[in-house]
Formats: structure tokens, sequence, C-alpha cells
């Protein structure tokens, strides 16, 4: 049989890190005196709390500044080096989301950012994943293979044909995408006496 070469035609990764060195409990401090001060923002919270976007260098305490300095910010100069995004990626905004129970995020992308991301400062069990998707058009044209994989008792977990592909949330766990990456939050299910699911979400211009 003749060499079969394989050419790559696109490429989405997700990356993820951990924090080892940040207080994660002095970030919610600051989380609670905004939620006490300021009213929720409405972007893709179906409700929960999400806070008015904060850009840098105005950093609403020393710990957030700190999780930038040392881990976000040179993790993203590291990836947009590594697959080779624009030089000029430097804006940064951020906000934070309190999710409660059954608090979710809708489907959403992050319009004109280079890379987008998420930490986690608390998880509850059962808060819901982190959940990226296929443009819904690529989806319906490539559910016919699904469908018949499914039929076949195959195992689902090829990024060939995958339609989703799901982030496990934990306490200091940072993930790094796309941000034309679509995505959403699952329900917050979790039984837990303090069902709130905190977390930080930022953008790179």
């Amino acid at each position: 049989m003749n060499e079969i070469i394989e050419s790559p035609m696109f490429l989405s990764s997700c990356f993820i890190t951990y924090a080892t060195d940040i207080d994660n409990k002095k970030i919610i401090q600051s989380i609670e005196e905004i939620q006490r001060t300021q009213p929720s923002n409405h972007r893709s919270n179906s409700g929960g709390f999400q806070s008015f976007t904060i850009k840098r260098p105005e950093y609403d305490n020393d710990e957030t500044a700190k999780l930038f300095e040392t881990l976000i910010i040179p993790m993203a100069k590291q990836i947009a080096k590594d697959i080779k995004y624009p030089d000029s990626m430097d804006r940064v905004c951020y906000w934070y989301n309190v999710n409660y129970k059954y608090n979710y995020n809708t489907i959403h992308s992050h319009p004109n950012s280079y890379l987008s991301g998420v930490y986690y400062m608390r998880v509850p069990a059962d808060s819901g994943k982190l959940v990226f998707n296929r443009a819904e058009n690529e989806i319906d044209r490539m559910s016919f293979i699904l469908d018949k994989c499914v039929k076949e008792g195959h195992q689902i977990d090829n990024i060939r044909v995958n339609t989703e592909h799901w982030v496990i949330p934990e306490e200091s766990k940072l993930v790094m995408f796309p941000g034309h990456s679509n995505h959403y939050v699952e329900q917050n299910l979790t039984n837990e006496e303090d069902s709130r699911r905190i977390s930080l979400s930022f953008n790179f211009f």
C-alpha cells in the first residue's frame, strides 16, 4: 500500500496548569466585598454573580495581582509564542464569577480575544464542568458520524469527531483557551452547604 501522509488542517487546544503559591481565600474575600458593594453584571451567567470588568493594571487586590503577574501573564506569553499568536497581545481584563446551586453559564465565546481563561478558587463537588463545543453548523454536519459510532458501540473520545471537550474544574486550576472557542459551564448541582463555585475569568486582547 502507498504511504499515507497526514496533513493536519486545523488545531484548537486548551492549556492547563495549577497555581501553587496563591492564597485563594484572600481573593475570595475581595470578591465578597465586591458583591456587597456592586450589582451583578449579566453576560453568559444564568443566576449567580458576575463582577464588572477590571482592567490591568488596576487590580482590585494584591493576591489577584500576584496571580496575573507571576502565572497568568507569563503563561499567556509562552502559549502565544508557542502557537505563533500576534506579539501585540498586551491588554488584559478580568472579572469574577460566583455560581450558586442551579446556576450555570450559557454557551458563548469571547469575541476579539486572542486568549481567554478561567482560574478556579472554590469548586464544590458536582458544581459543573467547563465544556467546549465545535461550531454549531459543524456539529450538525458531523452528527451522523457520532450516531454511527454509538450504534456500533465505539467509545466516543476521539478528537477528530468529538463535538464536545470538557474540563473538570479544580481549586487552583488555571485553564487557558482561544477566545473564539465556544464554551459553556454546566449547572451547579452540588449538595454542599456552601454551594458557591468561585472563579476568575479573563481576556487577552
